[in-house]
């Protein structure tokens, strides 16, 4: 396997990664987006969990490992959509660097 083949399939990778972050940032200006999931599962529902783990129906063990795994998943989510939009930034930084060395390999190749 060539240099070349590896920074084509660095090339491409970071197109996907960049094209995934692209459509994570459409999602996020979406109106519908912000309200059910911005306000409503990242905002909304984590207050509501938080202040049901000090009700008094809510003390049992299996009633607060609930609460406390539905809090680890909007927290996970965060962090996910977080990872996809890092990496699309990162993807940028690399795919500029990829295509100037593959022009680079492409015309000692010429030469």
């Amino acid at each position: 396997m060539s240099e070349l083949d590896d920074i084509n399939r660095s090339i491409e990778q970071a197109k996907k990664n960049i094209e995934k972050a692209k459509k994570l940032k459409r999602l996020q200006e979406n109106k519908d987006f912000q309200e059910l999931i911005t306000k409503g599962y990242l905002y909304d529902y984590p207050a509501e969990l938080v202040q049901s783990k000090a009700l008094p129906q809510t003390q049992t063990s299996s009633q607060q490992k609930y609460i406390d795994y539905q809090l680890a998943g909007v927290g996970g989510f965060v962090v996910h959509m977080d990872l996809i939009l890092t990496m699309g930034i990162t993807a940028e930084a690399s795919l500029k660097s990829d295509e100037t060395e593959k022009a680079y390999l492409l015309e000692e190749e010429i030469v």
